[in-house]
C-alpha cells in the first residue's frame, strides 16, 4: 500500500470518476460534445473502443502490446493518426498477463504527448526480438519482452522458501521487474506527462487517468476474490451511473430503482480499503507478526505495478495479496479484508467487465455504439474464431479426456477445475456478443476478435518470459507473406497471392477493425 499523494509528490485526485463524466470528456477530445443544448455533434462522434485483453502470462501482455501498437503504427495508411487511434481507445478490460501489458501500454500513451512520437529508447533493447525501436508498436513489444521469469524464480526459491532476511518476496520482485524495464526502455518519457516524484509502473494507480488535452484509455484490470469467488475490479471509474432518460432507457444490467451498477457482483478494489471488518476469533493472535510488520503501511492506492500484479496473481507463481483496509482497530491494528488472486480464477477474457461496460456505454449515450475487440493470445483457444468480421468460422474440435489418466479422483477435479476458467471466458466472450446485439440491433459489427491462430502443432510457451522466436510469432499476427514465405509485411500492402504468415486469418477482422474506426455510423445488421 501506498499514500498516492506522497508517492507522486503532488495531489492526485482519488475519486472516482462517474462514468458519464468520463463519456463527456472522451467526446470533448473526439470533438463531437454536445455544445449549447446542441446535441446533434454527438451523431458523429467515432465510435468507442473497448479491448477485452484475455490472461496469459508475458505472452498475453506482448500480444495484446503489440495488436495495440499496430493499430497505432498503420493509422496512416487507414486513414488516421496515431492521435485518432488513441482517441478512440476508451477502455481496456484485461485479465492477468494482458493486464501488465494494458498498463505498460497505457503508461507509455501517458508519457508522451506528442503522439506522433513515442517515450522509448530509439536503439536495440536486450530480450526484444526486433533491432531498432522505431515507432510505437517497436515500443510497446519492448516494454513487454523483458525476462520478468528469473526475479520470480529467485524470489521463490530464496526470499520465500529459504527466507534468510528481510528480503522482498517473489511478488515484489516480479513487480520490481515490471518497473525496472519500463525505465530502461521509456527513456524520453515527457516528464511533464507524469507526477514529480515517481516514474512509470512505479507511480499511484489512481494518477493514471485521462487528462484534458491528452486522452488514454481508463483501466479496468480483473482479479478475482477469496472470501466471495467474484471479481475485484481495479478502475478508477464509479461503480454506479446513470443511464440516460432512465424511464426509457432503463438499466441494462440490473432491475429496480436505484443507481446502475457499472459491474454487477464485483468489488471496488479501492472501496474495499475502506470496509470495515469485525474482530477474528481468539486464533486472530496467529497473525501478530504480519500485523506488527504492517502497522505504519496505512494508504490509500497501489503502484501501478502492484494494480497490475493483482490481476495477474497465478497460483504458486505469485502469492495472493492481502487487501488490507484503513481502519485502525483499538490496538491500532489494520485488518484484512480480502485476498486477491489472478482474475482468471474466475473468467480468462476481460469479456464480462467489457460487456458491462459497453452495455453501460450505451445507455448513457444511445447513440454511441461501441466497438469491443476481444484479444487471445493461445493458438489452442477453445474460443470460437466466429465473430461479427466473419461468422461462418468453423469452432475448434472439442477436447477429449485422456482414457489412460491415473489417480482421477485427484487429477479430473483438478483439470476440471484449470479448465473451467477458460469455459468462462468462452461463455463470456459469447454473452458478450449476444447482449450487445440485442441492445443495440442496428449495428453488425460490434465484437471483433484478433487472435493468435494455431500453426500445425506448433505451440506457444506461457510465462513470465518469452524466447525472441516466440515474440517474433505473436508479432506475424497481423502480417502476410507471398507464397514464398520469406517476404512478409502488413495486411495494408496485402497483394492477392499472400496468405497470413503463420497461417493466421487476422485479416478480415483487421480490416472490419479500420472501417469501425474510420466511420461514426455502424455497418447496418442484416
Amino acid at each position: 500500500m501506498i499514500e498516492a499523494d506522497a508517492a507522486a509528490g503532488s495531489p492526485v485526485n482519488k475519486n472516482p470518476v462517474p462514468l458519464q463524466d468520463a463519456l463527456m470528456q472522451w467526446m470533448k477530445e473526439n470533438q463531437c460534445e454536445p455544445q449549447g443544448g446542441d446535441e446533434t455533434r454527438v451523431a458523429n462522434c467515432p465510435r468507442p473502443v473497448i479491448v477485452a485483453a484475455a490472461g496469459g502470462a508475458s505472452r498475453a501482455g506482448f500480444f495484446m502490446a503489440t495488436i495495440i501498437g499496430y493499430f497505432m503504427q498503420e493509422a496512416s495508411g487507414n486513414g488516421l493518426d496515431p492521435d485518432k487511434v488513441r482517441q478512440r481507445l476508451f477502455a481496456i478490460s484485461s485479465v492477468s498477463g494482458g493486464s501488465m501489458g494494458a498498463v505498460m501500454v497505457t503508461v507509455a500513451l501517458n508519457a508522451e504527448t506528442n503522439t506522433n512520437d513515442h517515450p522509448c529508447i530509439n536503439s536495440s533493447v536486450d530480450q526484444w526480438w526486433g533491432q531498432t525501436v522505431g515507432n510505437w508498436r517497436d515500443c510497446f513489444e519492448a516494454l513487454t519482452s523483458g525476462d520478468f521469469l528469473t526475479a520470480d524464480f529467485l524470489g521463490f526459491a530464496f526470499n520465500d522458501m529459504l527466507p534468510f532476511g528481510p528480503g522482498r518476496d517473489r511478488a515484489a520482485l516480479l513487480e520490481d521487474s515490471w518497473s525496472t524495464r519500463y525505465k530502461r526502455v521509456a527513456t524520453a518519457a515527457n516528464k511533464s506527462a507524469t507526477p514529480p516524484k515517481c516514474q512509470g509502473l512505479d507511480c499511484p494507480f489512481l494518477s493514471l487517468r485521462p487528462r484534458p488535452g491528452h486522452w488514454i484509455p481508463w483501466l479496468v484490470l480483473n482479479g478475482a476474490s477469496e472470501a466471495t469467488g467474484r471479481r475485484i475490479v481495479t478502475t478508477s471509474l464509479a461503480m454506479t451511473y446513470t443511464p440516460k432518460a432512465a424511464e426509457v432507457n432503463p438499466c441494462p444490467t440490473a432491475t429496480g430503482q436505484g443507481p446502475c451498477p457499472l459491474f454487477v457482483q464485483a468489488d471496488s478494489f479501492h472501496e474495499l480499503l475502506q470496509h470495515a471488518v469485525p474482530p477474528v476469533g481468539w486464533w486472530g493472535w496467529l497473525g501478530f507478526l504480519e500485523r506488527d510488520r504492517l502497522r505504519s503501511t496505512i494508504g490509500d492506492d497501489v503502484r501501478l505495478s502492484t494494480a497490475a500484479h493483482n490481476s495477474a496473481r497465478f497460483p504458486f507463481i505469485s502469492p495472493p495479496g492481502s487487501i488490507r483496509n484503513q481502519i485502525l482497530d483499538k490496538n491500532q491494528n489494520q485488518r484484512i479484508v480480502d485476498r486477491i488472486v489472478d482474475g482468471g480464477y474466475f473468467e480468462n477474457y476481460g469479456a464480462l467487465s467489457a460487456k458491462e461496460l459497453a452495455l453501460a456505454v450505451h445507455a448513457v449515450e444511445p447513440r454511441l455504439k461501441p466497438l469491443v475487440i476481444v484479444i487471445s493470445n493461445d493458438p489452442a483457444d477453445v474460443l470460437a474464431p466466429s465473430d461479427d468480421a466473419r461468422s461462418n468460422l468453423p469452432s475448434p474440435p472439442r477436447p477429449a479426456v485422456n482414457g489412460s489418466e491415473f489417480v482421477t479422483d485427484a487429477t479430473a477435479s483438478l483439470t476440471t477445475f484449470a479448465n473451467a476458467r477458460t469455459a468462462h471466458g468462452t461463455l463470456g466472450v459469447a454473452e458478450l456478443q449476444t447482449a450487445l446485439h440485442q441492445a443495440i440491433p442496428d449495428c453488425k459489427d460490434l465484437v471483433i476478435q484478433v487472435r493468435v491462430w494455431p500453426d500445425q502443432d506448433r505451440t506457444l510457451s506461457m510465462s513470465w518470459w518469452e524466447s525472441s522466436l516466440v515474440q517474433r510469432q505473436l508479432h506475424r499476427q497481423t502480417e502476410v507473406c507471398l507464397d514464398n514465405g520469406r517476404e512478409c509485411t502488413s495486411y495494408l500492402h496485402q497483394g492477392a497471392d499472400a496468405k497470413g504468415a503463420d497461417k493466421n486469418q487476422n485479416a478480415p477482422h483487421l480490416k472490419a477493425i479500420w472501417n469501425a474506426m474510420k466511420n461514426p455510423a455502424c455497418i447496418a445488421a442484416k
